[in-house]
């Protein structure tokens, strides 16, 4: 989990780009989900939304396209949700939900815990 975490302090704030493996992963397999099962218009969208963000960052030469090209960051996060999603719906391994379930709200505990400290 430290190497994980590790992974997230070296990020450069002026390469919104730069993701570490793991939301990478997650953005991939919601792209996955969204191909496969989501039917909806907001997921396409979405998947629209996050291709086309940083587009006017690129055709428009100033110093403050960093700060334009982040709009790319939520929409990846959405991505990275429907990842989630996938993983899931996931069957293999009995109880599964339940064990996420509880570490997820003890990580919410946690954070919360931290947010307040």
């Amino acid at each position: 989990m430290n190497q994980l975490l590790e992974q997230f302090k070296n990020l450069n704030p002026k390469d919104p780009g730069a993701w570490p493996p793991l939301p990478k992963a997650l953005m991939l397999l919601g792209l996955a989900q969204i191909v496969e099962h989501e039917r909806n218009r907001f997921a396409w969208a979405m998947v629209a939304a996050f291709l086309l963000a940083p587009v006017p960052a690129v055709l428009v030469p100033e110093n403050g396209a960093v700060n334009r090209a982040t709009a790319i960051l939520p929409f990846g996060m959405l991505l990275a949700g429907y990842g989630l999603k996938l993983l899931w719906s996931v069957r293999s391994i009995p109880q599964s939900r339940t064990i996420a379930a509880i570490g997820g709200a003890g990580l919410l505990v946690l954070g919360g815990s931290y947010a307040a400290w």
